[in-house]
This record gives structure tokens, C-alpha cells and sequence, in this order.
């Protein structure tokens, strides 16, 4: 409820990339043969690959996401591995989507040999890196970590942004964070974008979807 609000539309949004972003992407009717096909494969993935924090209604933002920003590099974060990349894939097939488990112990995505010995031929930066199933005392480094590979127009993806209090106080700090431009609070999902053209503005977005 005080998301509801505190949130707002596209109307008396000043910013012109935030205005297109509702219009054109989180606003945009999602066509049903993608979420179909969503559906459809999500029933033949075995129960050991479900990311059960990415409901029907989160994989179709993460479709609309893909299909608007179409990025060709993805990294995803997380203990549960599946739904989440399965979605981002859908929305833009010819993405190439790396996944870290985030249980795995001295995880150091800062360091160049780490993705340079695992993942051969990727590019030096991510289009989105997805967190998408966080433990909050890894949020933080794991943000920091992630920060040497990104672009002007990376896009980072929090699952979970309300899950618990730490949580609300790792995102409140990345809000923070001085090379952060611009925040897009979903409620579903917390997006960070870190464009030096951009002033920075935290947005509360009411998501129109299904």
C-alpha cells in the first residue's frame, strides 16, 4: 500500500529516457506468443533448475525488459538458477546469458581472470547484470564487484528489493551510491541505470503487466 502510494505513471515523469522506458517497454502489451512460450518451456524445466522467486508477472518484466533494451551480454546472480534467465532469453533470443550461483564461496566478479578463465570470449562489460535471488549481505559487494563491468548504459536488475529489512537498507544505499545516475523502483523489481547524461532521480513506478 504505501508502495501504491508513493508510486506514480508515465504522467509528470520530466525525464525523457525514464518517459520512454514506461511507454515503450514496461507499458508496452507483452505479446502472448512470447508469454506462451515462456510457459511452455517453464513446465518442461526440472524442479532443480526453478528460480521460484520469479513469479509469472516478474518473468514478464524481465521479457519487456529484454525486448527494449535487447542487450547482448547477460550476466544473472543468484542461488536459483532458471526462470529468470529463461525470461531475459525469451525477450531477446540472440542474448548471451552467463549465470553465477552466488553460494559459491569467493566470488570476486571484479576480478578480470575470474571471467577471463570461466568464460571465454565475453565481452569486458555487461548490458544488464540480473541479481536474481539476493542474500542481503552480499547485495553490497556483490554491486561493488559488478561495478568495473558495466557501461554508460548497463542496466543492473534487483530481485527482491523488499524482501527483508536489510535488504530495504542495501537498496537505499545503492540509491545512494554517487555513481548511480538514475533508480526505477518497480516494487517487483529495483532498476539501476548509470548514465553520466542523466540527473540523478529515484522513480516509484506502478507496473502495468499480465
Amino acid at each position: 500500500m504505501k508502495f501504491l502510494l508513493k508510486s506514480r505513471n508515465q504522467h509528470g515523469v520530466h525525464s525523457p529516457f525514464i518517459y520512454d522506458l514506461i511507454t515503450k517497454c514496461l507499458y508496452k502489451k507483452t505479446n502472448k506468443k512470447y508469454l506462451n512460450y515462456y510457459k511452455e518451456t517453464k513446465k518442461k524445466i526440472e524442479d532443480g533448475f526453478i528460480n521460484n522467486e520469479i513469479t509469472t508477472k516478474k518473468a514478464e518484466i524481465l521479457i519487456l525488459l529484454s525486448q527494449y533494451f535487447k542487450p547482448k551480454n547477460i550476466l544473472e546472480i543468484g542461488k536459483s538458477l532458471g526462470f529468470a534467465k529463461l525470461a531475459m532469453k525469451v525477450g531477446f533470443n540472440n542474448s548471451k546469458i552467463i549465470s553465477i550461483d552466488n553460494c559459491q564461496e569467493n566470488i570476486n566478479i571484479s576480478d578480470s581472470l575470474f571471467l577471463k578463465n570461466r568464460f571465454k570470449n565475453i565481452d569486458k562489460h555487461f548490458d544488464i547484470i540480473l541479481f536474481s535471488n539476493n542474500e542481503p549481505k552480499k547485495t553490497l559487494p556483490l554491486f561493488e564487484n559488478c561495478l568495473c563491468k558495466i557501461n554508460n548504459d548497463s542496466l543492473f536488475i534487483f530481485n527482491e528489493i523488499y524482501n527483508s529489512k536489510e535488504m530495504i537498507d542495501s537498496w537505499t544505499k545503492i540509491k545512494q551510491d554517487s555513481r548511480v545516475s538514475v533508480t526505477v523502483d518497480l516494487f517487483y523489481f529495483g532498476l539501476v541505470f548509470f548514465r553520466k547524461e542523466q540527473k540523478k532521480e529515484d522513480f516509484k513506478i506502478r507496473v502495468k503487466t499480465l
